[in-house]
């Protein structure tokens, strides 16, 4: 009986390390399905809006917003999040198509900005918002 070795199916993903570059990458991805799914819930939304009495539908959402506030802020953050990342790493990859930041080290530090950007910018439209919005309520 042959006594076998225990070795790695693929060797070279044992020793991969993912790139700055291809995460944000997918995340850019998933980030624009996120918002394609939240635009098509939007749409679907207003759309039943439009067969109900908009006293009935606004007096239910302002009780389902007393009950879950802080889920209801939370959804509202992230929402900003994928919006806003999606538009910096948008930008960065249209520059990135135009020959800008050849070089790796550039490549790395410029996708860092733009989540470092995207999650500043998040954070001062939320709180504006929920400034905005306290001031009405």
């Amino acid at each position: 009986m042959k006594n076998y070795i225990i070795r790695p199916i693929a060797p070279h993903l044992t020793i991969y390390n993912a790139q700055w570059n291809s995460v944000f990458s997918i995340f850019h991805r998933i980030s624009g399905v996120f918002i394609m799914v939240f635009i098509f819930f939007s749409t679907l939304g207003l759309f039943f809006f439009k067969f109900y009495s908009p006293t009935i539908m606004c007096v239910s959402f302002l009780w389902l917003f007393n009950k879950v506030y802080w889920i209801f802020i939370s959804i509202i953050f992230i929402i900003f999040m994928s919006f806003f990342y999606h538009l910096c790493s948008g930008i960065y990859h249209l520059l990135l198509e135009l020959g800008y930041f050849y070089h790796m080290v550039k490549i790395e530090k410029m996708s860092k900005y733009s989540l470092s950007f995207s999650i500043l910018i998040s954070f001062f439209y939320f709180f504006l918002i929920r400034l905005l919005f306290i001031n009405l309520y």
